[in-house]
């Protein structure tokens, strides 16, 4: 067990009431997480399209947590035609199921309900921290889904066509899913793994699961964790 695992087992579990729960989210950033991609001539830097919520263990969305500001107000450069549901599916279905007991607290639910959670694509990795209403006793999973558009590899290649297998538009590789349990009432530290894949051209927001495929897009976090306080 490495140091930063010791301290990930190390954290207490108090029991808390239920309420207003803080939620600590904290990912490290890995070797793909900002890239250039050449458009022509043209350098652009690409970071990564992100989103953290919580849901129970049955599946029910609560709330979220982050969400990069283009995928939650559906914005692009360009303003391709339908927006890019592809860009973070899993999260984009998610957000859409009716909410059970109370959102993140302080904010207000519009249209997919996360205009207040929204922030520009992150630079450098991700430190949120989010109050959310927590039972006592109920399960939780925490999920992270990350994607950097332009993102080929062997399996999804740029050239491509529609109707081809590893056809992904400009998309690349699909989204990555990362998740982690926790207990209401109980302080603790959980590790959020990669459990599976978003659908490549959003046409549904259910989990592949498994990584089978992917190749830089497993680089793009290095460690991915959620206190509950």
């Amino acid at each position: 067990m490495n140091a930063a695992d010791q301290a990930v087992a190390a954290e207490s579990a108090h029991s808390i009431p239920s309420g207003e729960t803080r939620i600590e989210l904290d990912i490290i950033p890995g070797p793909s997480w900002k890239r250039i991609m050449w458009f022509g001539p043209i350098p652009v830097s690409k970071s990564p399209q992100v989103a953290a919520w919580v849901e129970t263990i049955e599946g029910e969305f609560v709330a979220t947590l982050t969400v990069t500001s283009s995928t939650a107000r559906g914005k692009w450069i360009g303003n391709p035609e339908g927006g890019r549901p592809e860009s973070l599916p899993v999260w984009l279905a998610a957000s859409k199921r009716k909410a059970s007991g109370r959102a993140v607290a302080g904010t207000e639910r519009r249209d997919n309900g996360i205009d207040a959670v929204s922030s520009p694509t992150p630079k450098v990795g991700l430190e949120i921290e989010q109050n959310v209403y927590i039972e006592s006793g109920k399960n939780y999973r925490i999920f992270v889904e990350v994607n950097v558009s332009f993102d080929y590899n062997k399996t999804w290649p740029k050239k491509a066509k529609p109707g081809e297998t590893g056809y992904s538009g400009v998309n690349g590789q699909p989204s990555l899913v990362y998740a982690g349990s926790f207990t209401g009432g109980q302080k603790e530290t959980v590790e959020l793994r990669p459990i599976g894949t978003g659908s490549v051209d959003g046409s549904t927001g259910d989990i592949t699961p498994g990584t089978a495929g992917l190749t830089s897009a497993l680089e793009i976090i290095n460690r991915a964790t959620a206190t509950i306080r």
